[in-house]
């Protein structure tokens, strides 16, 4: 489904549409070679009739109580994620995202787009809504973050996805992006503002998110934009229970109920109920500011993995310049270190005015996760936390005493970007197991994400060289895999369904695969 890259051109006095003379009789020889060709000829989309023959699209139409979408392969929620919903009809479903205020329509391959009227009865649009249409299974799509990367990847949808952002973590999002397939930056972030518009608007489906802001026109304003407010749903589940929307939009509906209940069971079976658990803060020093994070779904990785959150506002209450900032996703408690500003002092001098002031707040600490942003992270050691912290090491402070300072920059790529911010999303049951091996070391708990820089441990780096797949945008013989139709009314099985390619389109496919 992506274009191949020729080196150079057809033969002299032959145009690429035309086969050689002597593969003629061998292309005419039978449908099913052709249509063998075909799927090898990654230059060429394929047809609706060739997706048809593969099983993936459908041309009939249903009668009576058929539906392409039986409640048997319908997305079953179990958590209830808040900022979507699915609704389905016979011959296509509606996706819902109530943030951007969205509608998105999805029609099986192959039926015809259904009228607004016939919408309205499966999914009232409600006032301030607006309606976009698109067919399933997509056949390309773009991320626009890391954070939608790892619901790609669980779903087994990799070979659909042509634009990879360049800080991809997956093995195979490595890979990816290393074949030229790198999305192109905003141009507020010097990047190439038409190159991106260009990228963006070549494929079925641009996966995005709304504006720092909270201002959702940039996705509404994207013919195929679809937003995923996947961080903004309040718990590590309901976050992931997004596996549910982008399933929809593959045809992947029952492999993605199937794969989040696994990860709901992972998640509960990682969970550790102590008597005793141990408190933990979440801290980083950012221009100037030390903050303390409270967001919702740190909170709850700490009760279920067996700790107990700290209380920032609380402890830190009377230091000056102490404000908290609340947002739907939670809190922090922030101080700035201009408030312990004296005359003649240094930066540096101030910001150790400011800590020795602030951290022994933090004394009853057992496990603090240290958040400060690293260009070099698997430079970032203990010596790092305490000059960043201004601590000597020996104070008698119980993340200090009992060893046991984390970060979540556990797991990275090769050029240093962070899975906290790709598969954790998708996969919070890693995040639980990861962070209740800080909480309560000795077990048996699988190192992922975090790792204790108290105890000298180093990130493990994922590398593209592990990645075993064969993918459209590196091998332009690699062809996405069909994605069958979920409802029994689409069994063309007639040799006229399956026989599609004309001798002008094989001609068209064998020039391409040979030149």
């Amino acid at each position: 489904p992506f274009p191949l890259q020729h080196s150079r051109g057809p033969p002299s006095g032959r145009t690429r549409t035309e086969p050689p003379t002597s593969m003629a009789p061998m292309l005419r020889t039978s449908c099913a070679a052709a249509l063998c060709l075909a799927a090898r000829a990654g230059a060429v989309q394929l047809s609706l009739e060739q997706r048809v023959a593969e099983g993936e699209c459908s041309k009939l139409a249903p009668s009576g109580a058929e539906t392409y979408f039986p409640s048997s392969v319908q997305a079953r929620p179990e958590i209830s994620a808040d900022l979507f919903d699915i609704k389905y009809g016979a011959t296509f479903k509606v996706v819902i995202s109530h943030m951007v205020k969205e509608q998105y329509v999805l029609t099986q391959c192959g039926q015809a787009k259904p009228t607004d009227a016939e919408i309205e009865v499966v999914a009232p649009m409600a006032a301030g809504y607006q309606r976009k249409h698109f067919t399933a299974p997509l056949r390309t799509a773009t991320a626009g973050s890391t954070v939608q990367l790892g619901f790609l990847s669980s779903i087994g949808v990799r070979d659909r996805v042509k634009y990879i952002t360049g800080n991809a973590v997956g093995p195979c999002w490595q890979k990816a992006a290393s074949c030229n397939s790198t999305l192109e930056l905003e141009g507020s972030w010097g990047g190439n503002a038409t190159l991106r518009a260009e990228q963006t608007s070549s494929v079925d489906a641009f996966f995005m998110d709304c504006s720092y802001d909270g201002d959702c026109s940039v996705v509404r304003n994207q013919a195929n934009g679809v937003h995923v407010p996947v961080a903004q749903d309040p718990s590590p589940l309901k976050s992931a229970e997004y596996i549910l929307f982008f399933g929809a939009f593959f045809n992947k509906d029952p492999e993605a109920t199937k794969h989040f209940l696994e990860v709901n069971a992972s998640y509960h079976s990682a969970k550790v109920s102590l008597q005793t658990k141990p408190v933990v803060a979440w801290m980083q020093f950012y221009d100037k500011n030390y903050t303390i994070s409270e967001a919702h779904y740190k909170r709850a990785f700490v009760t279920d993995a067996g700790g107990a959150n700290f209380d920032a506002e609380a402890a830190l209450a009377g230091l000056p310049g102490l404000y908290v900032t609340t947002a739907s996703t939670g809190k922090s408690v922030t101080i700035s270190i201009s408030n312990f500003n004296a005359s003649g002092l240094t930066k540096a001098q101030v910001q150790a005015a400011a800590a020795a002031q602030i951290m022994p707040k933090l004394a009853s600490v057992d496990v603090l996760i240290d958040e400060t942003y690293a260009f070099a992270p698997r430079s970032y050691t203990f010596a790092s936390f305490q000059d960043t912290y201004k601590l000597a090491g020996t104070e008698a402070y119980n993340f200090l005493t009992s060893r046991r300072v984390a970060r979540v920059d556990g797991t990275l790529s090769e050029g240093d970007d962070l899975d906290w911010y790709e598969s954790r999303i998708a996969r919070p049951d890693w995040a639980v197991e990861g962070l209740a091996r800080v909480l309560h070391p000795g077990g048996s708990h699988t190192q992922k994400y975090f790792r204790n820089i108290a105890a000298d441990e180093a990130p493990t780096v994922l590398s593209k060289g592990s990645c075993q797949q064969a993918l459209p945008v590196c091998d332009a013989s690699a062809e996405a895999k069909p994605i069958k139709v979920l409802g029994a009314v689409a069994q063309e099985t007639s040799a006229a369904a399956r026989c599609v390619v004309g001798a002008s389109t094989v001609a068209a496919f064998a020039a391409s695969a040979m030149w």
